[in-house]
């Protein structure tokens, strides 16, 4: 087994493992497992009288930030798709909106926060307008409505709740839905990483459109039959079996389905169902036990736009060439070499193709409005025909045999790169590019880093299993959040007094072991 495919292998199950447990399932109904396209978003948090808030925590997935004193919010790296953005402050009641984050810099519309509400709750007419009380079986997902509510304590009212749009709950222990039929206004639900066994109570919520269940218990979904206006379903690491395909069936209105990790034995049933979805823009079909045959069942879905079959069986997907609309394939995983049939996908992306058997990457020469490259973990030596994709802003190419890194000084776009675990010696070509952000140079054959001082964006940086002696140009890169220095073996005299500067600075500096 070759290099690439032993480490690939290890490192491919490693971020398969991470998507479930660090919440990057959060967004699959948009197609984020497709790869890591990454956005930031910029926002201004007021109060109801257009005044700034300081101090709001703004909650992104699994990523957050504090407003400043002008009320602003930054968050990056966040993964292509929708979001549930939560903002929440002391005295004001917690608002939750809708986002879309896509490629790049995403500016929303300012969020309201409006104060919480000091009726003591002794008013009797009061509680009568508000309802009946209703309660939850589950603790853990009453705290989720009560967060939504912005009420941390008393009765739950009917009427209450009927202006919540949305749940966010992703990873919260929940084992029960029960009490969440009275959320009649649900449109969508993120319970992602959860222990959620029955769908029943979800039945009668006939406003739902968005629906994302990763890694829970499910096997029957039945009760969503009459969910007639959903539109995206995630079901990745459930244990549903044969028996849910009678059930998709029936929903020929999907536009978003994820798939994988199920217990599904009749793969070419299922098949058979999906490709008879006519509004379909998005599927994963990762872990699925694919073939190549069923990739010529899928090739009538014209209206794809997203399509990730990662770690399956498959070794030809000259198919796919018929997908015209593709903007973002991940075929990661597999046991793909010829890789000539992408020419034909124009539109493309986003494209991922980690973990496979690939050496000539010629064809993606063509592809020249792709964004974001996952190449890691195959058998590439000659990276020439990616010096015409001066679009991209994300590249992966780790564990490969790449020495000459030359095609790479005009991509001038580039915020993300990835040339870990290669035979490069040289990263001269590397000095022009002064959008990068992040750039992870480990285990390669290093010296001389000084091409890094122009890189003024960079915040996260593994220059760790090289020969580097000198690192005083760190100290030129200001935005440094994280360093990867490794071993200090080979490292000058000057160098613990450059990691203290950093640390001083709070970068957060890894290394170990002593000076040679």
């Amino acid at each position: 087994m070759t290099k690439g495919k032993y480490l690939g292998l290890v490192v491919l199950l490693v971020i398969s493992l991470m998507l479930v447990l660090t919440g990057c399932t959060d967004s699959l109904l948009s197609g984020q497992i497709l790869g890591k396209v990454t956005g930031s978003i910029t926002g201004v948090v007021k109060d109801d009288q257009k005044n700034p808030l300081s101090g709001v925590s703004v909650t992104v997935g699994n990523k957050a930030d504090t407003t400043d004193s002008n009320g602003v919010f930054q968050i990056s790296n966040l993964e292509v798709g929708e979001y549930i953005l939560t903002a929440t402050l002391k005295g004001y009641k917690t608002t939750q909106v809708n986002i879309t984050v896509s490629e790049g810099n995403n500016t929303i519309k300012d969020i309201i926060l409006y104060k919480e509400d000091t009726n003591d709750g002794n008013d009797p007419t009061d509680e009568e307008d508000m309802g009946e009380i209703i309660t939850f079986e589950d603790s853990n997902l009453e705290a989720v409505v009560r967060e939504a509510l912005g009420k941390p304590s008393g009765p739950i009212y009917s009427k209450e709740v009927m202006f919540i749009d949305g749940l966010e709950g992703w990873d919260r222990g929940i084992t029960s839905l029960k009490g969440i039929e009275h959320l009649t206004s649900l449109h969508w639900i993120n319970f992602n990483n959860n222990q959620i066994s029955d769908l029943n109570p979800l039945a009668e919520l006939l406003s739902l459109e968005w629906l994302e269940f990763n890694n829970n218990l499910i096997n029957d979904i039945s009760p969503l039959l009459n969910l007639l206006k959903l539109r995206g379903l995630s079901l990745i690491d459930n244990p549903i079996n044969d028996d849910a395909i009678d059930v998709l069936a029936e929903m020929d209105y999907l536009e978003n389905l994820h798939l994988g990790g199920n217990s599904i034995n009749d793969i070419d049933a299922l098949i058979n169902i999906i490709r008879e979805m006519p509004y379909l823009r998005w599927l994963t079909l990762t872990r699925s036990k694919l073939t190549n045959t069923h990739l010529y069942l899928l090739v009538n879905l014209n209206g794809l736009e997203g399509l990730n079959l990662s770690e399956n069986l498959i070794d030809d997907i000259s198919p796919l060439k018929e997908l015209s609309n593709l903007k973002h394939l991940n075929v990661s995983g597999n046991s793909i070499r010829d890789i000539s049939s992408l020419a034909e996908l124009k539109l493309l992306r986003g494209l991922y193709l980690w973990n496979n058997e690939i050496m000539d990457i010629d064809s993606l020469a063509e592809l020249t409005n792709l964004e974001s490259l996952g190449l890691g973990w195959n058998q590439i030596e000659n990276i020439t025909p990616l010096a015409n994709l001066t679009n991209l802003q994300r590249l992966w190419l780790s564990g490969n045999y790449i020495v000459d890194i030359s095609p790479l000084a005009g991509l001038t776009y580039l915020e993300e790169l990835y040339l870990d675990n290669n035979n490069i010696d040289n990263i001269e070509p590397l000095a022009g590019l002064t959008r990068l952000e992040e750039l992870w140079l480990e285990d390669n054959d290093i010296s001389d880093i000084s091409a890094l001082a122009g890189m003024q964006f960079l915040r996260r940086l593994s220059i760790a299993g090289n020969k580097i002696s000198n690192i005083d140009v760190l100290l030129e890169l200001d935005r440094l959040e994280y360093v990867r220095i490794g071993s200090i073996y080979y490292l000058d005299d000057s160098a613990l007094e450059v990691i203290e500067e950093l640390e001083k600075r709070g970068c957060e500096v890894e290394f170990w072991g002593g000076q040679n």
